[in-house]
C-alpha cells in the first residue's frame, strides 16, 4: 500500500493509498508505521480537510498511546490551527477535537498557575500569579470559544475554580516575618480584601454554570459548580434548595 501512494501516477490515488496505508497499520497495531504513513498523509495532503482533521487525530492518539507528549502537543496544535483557519466554516467534528485539544493546553496553563506560590515579597509574587491567572483564563475561554457544550462547562467550571483558587493562595501566603499582633490582625484584613474580589468572581461564574441547569444542561461540570458554590458560600448556597430548582425546572 506505501508502494502504491509513492509511486502510482494518479495523485487521488496516491493520496487514498496513503491514508489507508496508516489505516492498515494500525488495525496490525504497528504504531511506528502508522505514525509515519498519518504524519506524511497530514504533511503532504490539505485537502480534503476532513480527512486531514482525521490523521492529525490519529496522529494525536498514537503519539498518545507511546507516551511522546512533544510530539503529541504538536498535533494537538495543528488540530487548533485549522479549526482556527476554517472559522465557521468548521464541522462539528472539527469543533470538537479543536475544543479537546484547547482543553489539553489549557490544563497545562492550570498545572504553570499552580505552581507560583505567594511568597513575600506579596505585591511582586501576585503580580506573577495574576499574570498566569490572565493567561489560563484565556486558555479556557478559547475551549468555550468553539460552542461544544460538554467542553463549555468544563472550561468555565475551571475558570471559576481559577479565581477560587487564586482567593485560597492570598488568605493562605505567607505572612512577613516580625509583625506585631496589630500590624498581623491589620495585615490579615488586607489579605481578606484582596481575596474578596476573587472569590466573588468564582461565586458569580460558578452561578453561570448551575444555571445551565435551567435549561436541561445537568453535566459533571454543572453539578461540581453547584458543589463549589455550597464550600465557597455554604450561608448563601444550600446544595438542595439549588437542585430543587433544577429538578422543578425539568419537571
Amino acid at each position: 500500500m506505501r508502494g502504491i501512494a509513492t509511486h502510482d501516477a494518479d495523485p487521488e490515488v496516491r493520496r487514498g493509498a496513503l491514508y489507508r496505508a496508516g489505516e492498515m497499520y494500525l488495525e496490525i497495531d504497528d504504531i511506528t508505521e502508522s505514525i509515519a504513513a498519518f504524519r506524511d498523509y497530514a504533511n503532504t495532503y490539505p485537502m480534503p480537510v476532513d480527512l486531514l482533521l482525521e490523521s492529525m487525530q490519529h496522529l494525536d492518539q498514537l503519539y498518545q498511546r507511546i507516551n511522546d507528549e512533544p510530539s503529541r502537543r504538536l498535533w494537538l496544535a495543528k488540530k487548533i490551527e485549522l479549526a482556527d483557519r476554517q472559522g465557521s466554516s468548521a464541522s462539528d467534528r472539527m469543533k470538537f477535537l479543536a475544543a479537546e485539544a484547547q482543553f489539553v493546553f489549557a490544563g497545562d496553563a492550570r498545572r504553570d498557575f499552580d505552581m507560583v506560590a505567594l511568597t513575600n515579597p506579596l505585591k511582586k509574587s501576585l503580580q506573577l500569579k495574576t499574570a498566569a491567572l490572565k493567561k489560563t483564563v484565556g486558555a479556557f475561554e478559547k475551549v468555550s470559544g468553539y460552542g461544544v457544550q460538554q467542553f463549555a462547562t468544563a472550561a468555565n467550571f475551571q475558570i471559576a475554580d481559577l479565581y477560587a483558587a487564586l482567593s485560597r493562595s492570598v488568605l493562605d501566603s505567607a505572612r512577613p516575618a516580625g509583625l506585631s499582633d496589630l500590624e498581623l490582625e491589620q495585615y490579615e484584613i488586607l489579605l481578606e480584601e484582596q481575596a474578596y474580589p476573587f472569590e466573588e468572581q468564582a461565586i458569580a461564574l460558578h452561578e453561570i454554570n448551575a444555571q445551565r441547569s435551567w435549561s436541561g444542561v445537568y453535566d459533571e461540570w454543572v453539578q461540581r459548580s453547584f458543589a463549589a458554590l455550597k464550600t465557597l458560600n455554604p450561608g448563601r448556597f444550600d446544595r438542595e434548595e439549588l437542585e430543587v430548582s433544577y429538578v422543578q425546572t425539568i419537571h
